[in-house]
This record gives structure tokens, sequence and C-alpha cells, in this order.
């Protein structure tokens, strides 16, 4: 076997391939079936551009950035649109100072692709171009906006380290996440009806909320992600207790309803219940459906059994475990 060759099929195919750079870095991941995962770092070795085989062969070559606040955090990723090779990218990288630079990002696409109908959202915004699929249908007698308008909601960030003279234009972001306060836009309040909502059953030790902690330095507040081929942005906002525990959850969904989720814990911080209502005002037969499930533990912490309850009823209680 000491002649036994590889050839590149059955490599791409069968084999995981790695490299590095001279700092021991991956630039490149290979997975058996798959193209290769190009990666670029910044000083402080962390991954700032990615790019798959898809985005590499379109006609305009895309690239997955991600900025990083001055606490080391991900806080925005955004579609990059340039020629660049990862080798031009890491060294624009590398001779860039590590300090703090003011991006400005619109929250509009330059040229959107449409590709589904949301009759939640049928008003498309773009500053360039608008494109429909040739798929794209609505339903009957459904009317659609479509209009070119200059962007003024550009949202202004200080990224630490970024590859300089990045133009707004070559930007699409993808989302943001927020930490420390709830100064963005679109934040949702919190459900202050949804805290009760959650039953502690015969544990005789938990943890009712009545109100969310203003203590919240370090964590995750929220997230806005973009629905694909489209300007519609979904919003989480996260609301915490005093321990930094999360005691709701409420979010947009793709129906242009919310799910909001609510947690009740004991003083282990062990979850004892949670109460879960999804909204839907495209529907007329489930326009709002709710969720409550009720954990049980032994005296060693171990789950012992899980009970299911649907739209409030008792009739539609099911215990699982």
């Amino acid at each position: 076997m000491s002649d036994w060759k590889i050839t590149s099929t059955v490599a791409d195919e069968l084999c995981f391939q790695y490299q590095y750079d001279a700092r021991g870095r991956m630039i490149s991941k290979k997975i058996p079936g798959a193209g290769a995962v190009l990666m670029a770092y910044d000083s402080r070795n962390r991954v700032v551009f990615t790019q798959d085989s898809i985005q590499r062969q379109k006609s305009t070559p895309e690239w997955i950035t991600t900025f990083y606040d001055g606490l080391n955090r991900p806080y925005e990723t955004a579609i990059y649109t340039t020629a660049s090779t990862r080798e031009n990218l890491q060294c624009s990288i590398t001779t860039n100072l590590d300090d703090t630079s003011v991006i400005n990002l619109s929250s509009l696409t330059a040229d959107l692709v449409v590709t589904t109908y949301n009759s939640a959202d049928s008003a498309y915004q773009a500053t360039n171009s608008i494109t429909f699929d040739p798929e794209f249908t609505t339903s009957d007698n459904a009317e659609v906006e479509a209009s070119i308008v200059n962007d003024d909601g550009i949202t202004s960030v200080a990224s630490s380290n970024p590859v300089p003279v990045i133009s707004s234009s070559a930007l699409s972001p993808l989302s943001y996440t927020y930490y420390d306060n709830y100064n963005y836009t679109g934040v949702h309040s919190l459900v202050n009806t949804g805290l009760s909502k959650p039953e502690a059953g015969d544990n005789p030790y938990s943890q009712a909320n009545t109100s969310s902690s203003t203590r919240v330095a370090t964590l995750t507040t929220g997230t806005k992600v973009r629905i694909l081929g489209t300007d519609q942005w979904l919003t989480t906002t996260n609301y915490f207790d005093d321990d930094a525990l999360t005691i709701q959850t409420i979010a947009d969904n793709h129906t242009g309803g919310k799910d909001v989720t609510s947690l009740l814990y004991d003083y282990n911080g062990k979850v004892l219940s949670t109460y879960h209502t999804h909204t839907n005002p495209s529907s007329t037969v489930t326009p709002q459906t709710t969720l409550l499930t009720k954990m049980g533990y032994d005296a060693a912490g171990h789950l012992i059994s899980l009970v299911k309850r649907l739209n409030d009823s008792t009739n539609l209680e099911e215990k699982i475990a």
C-alpha cells in the first residue's frame, strides 16, 4: 500500500481537509461532498470573514462579515459583496490598525430579490432595484407595493478593527445582536400578564416574577434578523431577573405575529414551567395558540415529569413523562 494514492475526486468526496496559516489559524475547511469554507481573521484572532463555495461562485462573490464591539462581542453580521480573495482580505485586515471605526450600515437592501409572499408585510423597499422571482405568487386579490427609496435608516456602529474603507452600499446587514440595555429600535415591551402564566405545580420553591431586572450589563437583550430575500426584520427581546435568568422572550414571527415565552424557576435556577403564546394575525381559525409546560424534579434535581397543556384547557392536558 506504499504506492496507494488518493485522487482529488476521492479526497473531495470522502476526506476532511483543513489548511492553516503561519499562526496556526484555520483558513480553509472542507468536509466530504461540500466545497471549501474560507476564513480570514483580525489581529485578535477573531473570524471576520467567511465564504462558502456557493458564495464564491456568484457573479459578484460574497463574504459573510462579522463585526465586534469593544468587549469582543459579535454584534452585527452582513453580506459583503467584493471580488477580493481571501489573501487580499487578510492582508487588508493585517495592515489595518487595531482601533475603533464607525461604519454606516443600511437596514435596506440595495438590490432586493423577492422569492416568497408575506401577507403580513407586502410592502417591499430597496435602495436600487427590486426583482420578483418568476415563481413569486400572492393570494387572491392581494395588493403588493414595491418602491425604491432613499434609506434614512442608516445605523452607525463602532466596529473594532474593521477592514478599511468598506462602503455601506457593499454591505447587506443580516443580523444585529444587542447587549447591556434596551436602547434599540423595535424593542418589545415586557408582557407583564405573561409572567403569571407559568405554574409551579407542587414545587414550593418557585421564584415568582412580577417585573424584569434593570441589571442587564453583559447580557444579550435582543437580536434582529433579516428574512432573506426581503426587507423584513424579525426582532427578539429578552428580559431577565436579578439572577440573570431569562424570564421572558418576545419574538416577531414570519406571519406578522409574536411568540412570547415566559419562564418560572426555582431557587436553584431549574425551569419549573414555561408558557408560550403564538399569535398569527393571518389565521382566522387559530389567531392565537398557547402552550403551558410544567416540569417536576426529584430531590436530586433530576427531571421526573413533564406535562403539556394546550390553550389553557385542562381537557387538552397531557402528561408526557
